[in-house]
């Protein structure tokens, strides 16, 4: 510990404020002034180089002195904001417009912290932040979980801007340690690999651009984006929910870690095979998906609906499906011949094409078909543990020999 770090110590135990410390140091009580930039260098963690930095632009009200001590240790001025201070409504709105924000059509950069969501809006960074190296760490306080920008132009952001050679703020190959939350924004976006939380894109023009292979520790939820026209082709999150993206017609081949697959209105033409430990998915109005395998694992939920050109479902090994419920896929003659076991119930509504159900298929609590025309039979061997419930299938005759009830 030096002698600065000392002093700081000194001056709280004795009630001193740490802007008043701090200012103190920086007038030279230590024999001669004292910069900010030795100040930070004089302390234990970046935590505390935060806390100080936030102190010092209170103190002195030099916002750009204290952001550019900052950066020479390596630490985004922006942490000021991210990190929850009691004055982020001042930082984010101070009027020297050369620190991090400037005026955009007559728009000014907000910020409000309130639950533990850092709420940045109409935010359109500077040049000066813009030409900042990629490479400096951002920090959060602790009360800070998600990140959330709206109504933001994202280029030079997350982005470089290829027109004037400057860096953007988030990089690639950074890891972003809190929740991020994107909701009405513009511009380009090239998003990070790494987050310590969930990500969600809500309602946004802009072009998202996902890395190859992306590390979620929460789940990616995509909802309104026509910017996205592919996503990574490796992702490891905790559950994937994508609706209403009209250009997004590729998934990623693998899909690892997720509990939950929510996928609705959307053009794309196949789901990758090998996906495991899923216990719901749902595929709902996705016009061009012909080909569905089944994940295996986990007990699964199974809700599909409106897909008018599925012919053909894939039960993969060691795949146990819970309850499976097959709505208007009109192209649908029949489920899987693998299919052995649905242990909770079995729900086929308006599929005119059916025609089949697999040979000793056991259904552990209700059964329920409804106008289902060319079905004309149930097969022998059926167990069904509940109840049978069968409407608007005019040639269906039920077979005696089928074993119904507990």
């Amino acid at each position: 510990m030096g002698r600065i770090q000392d002093f700081l110590n000194t001056a709280k135990a004795s009630g001193m404020s740490l802007g008043d410390a701090v200012q103190t140091l920086l007038s030279g009580s230590m024999d001669r002034p004292i910069s900010l930039g030795e100040v930070f260098s004089d302390l234990l963690d970046a935590s505390e180089i935060l806390r100080v930095a936030s102190a010092a632009a209170r103190a002195t009200k030099d916002l750009k002195m204290v952001s550019t001590a900052l950066v020479e240790h390596g630490i985004h001025p922006l942490s000021l904001i991210f990190g929850g201070d009691s004055d982020i409504q001042r930082w984010a709105t101070n009027d020297d417009t050369s620190v991090w924000r400037f005026h955009h059509q007559g728009r000014f950069a907000q910020a409000d912290l309130y639950w533990g969501n850092l709420r940045l809006q109409r935010f359109f960074p500077t040049t000066w932040l813009r030409k900042l190296s990629p490479d400096l760490k951002f920090l959060f306080g602790p009360s800070v979980e998600t990140l959330v920008f709206s109504d933001s132009c994202l280029t030079g952001l997350f982005h470089p801007d290829m027109t004037s050679c400057l860096t953007g703020l988030f990089h690639p190959e950074m890891t972003l340690d809190t929740n991020l939350t994107i909701l009405a924004c513009e511009g380009v976006a090239r998003l990070p690999a790494r987050i310590q939380g969930r990500l969600q894109l809500h309602f946004s023009e802009a072009r998202f651009q996902f890395p190859k292979e992306m590390d979620l520790d929460g789940i990616l939820e995509i909802r309104g984006c026509p910017g996205i026209e592919r996503l990574p082709d490796e992702i490891r999150t905790e559950g994937l929910s994508v609706n209403h993206c009209p250009n997004l017609c590729t998934l990623p081949t693998t899909i690892l870690g997720a509990r939950q697959i929510d996928l609705v209105t959307l053009p794309i033409t196949s789901f990758p095979e090998g996906v495991e430990g899923v216990s719901y998915l749902r595929v709902a109005q996705a016009p061009n998906l012909e080909w569905l395998p089944l994940p295996s694992g986990n007990a699964l939920d199974v809700e599909l609906l409106l897909l008018p050109l599925l012919v053909g479902l894939q039960v993969q090994k060691g795949c146990e499906i819970q309850n499976f419920s097959v709505t208007r896929c009109d192209r649908l003659i029949g489920l899987p011949t693998n299919l052995r076991s649905v242990t909770g119930s079995l729900d086929l509504r308006h599929l005119p094409r059916l025609t089949s159900l697999p040979d000793g298929l056991v259904v552990g609590k209700d059964l329920r078909i409804t106008d289902c025309p060319d079905l004309r039979s149930l097969p022998d061997g059926l167990i069904v543990k509940g109840e049978i419930h069968i409407q608007d299938c005019p040639h269906l005759k039920l077979n005696p020999r089928i074993i119904h009830g507990h």
